[in-house]
């Protein structure tokens, strides 16, 4: 239905979940003060909600669907996982979201910390997207 809705042949759903809040923000990252919030208005949330919480386990997750046409029964679906946990607060400029709250142990800093060329490789998009791409390379 999406395909013909609007004709696009791929998506994509980005999400972030927070394990000790059961997931949330989920599929309302984007939203999850209210429809048009900023990025610091919902980092600022997620850190009061997160107060008193010791587990701090987070990640970002992105399916990516590619769909050859209406018709396909088969559509290509990869869903990648970025782990790491969650700063008290917010930390470095590049990025966004969540980005700057959200720590990574391999490069001992926060993703608004990475060089935008290192973020695209290893964040949940840049793995899916690679993924996905391998996927359609694939087909014969």
């Amino acid at each position: 239905r999406s395909f013909h809705v609007t004709g696009v042949q791929t998506c994509a759903l980005p999400i972030f979940e927070v394990e000790a809040l059961n997931g949330e923000p989920g599929i309302y990252s984007a939203r999850y003060v209210r429809e048009g919030a900023t990025d610091e208005e919902n980092m600022t949330k997620l850190l009061l909600n997160m107060e008193h919480h010791n587990n701090r386990k987070a990640h970002f997750c992105c399916a990516m669907v590619y769909i050859k046409d209406a018709e396909d029964s088969n559509p290509i679906i990869v869903e990648r996982r970025w782990e790491g946990e969650l700063l008290r607060e917010p930390i470095g400029t590049n990025g966004f979201g969540y980005d700057p709250i959200f720590y990574l142990h391999d490069y001992s800093c926060s993703s608004a910390q990475l060089e935008p060329e290192t973020k695209n490789k290893i964040s949940h998009r840049g793995q899916a997207l690679n993924d996905l791409l391998i996927e359609l390379l694939s087909i014969e």
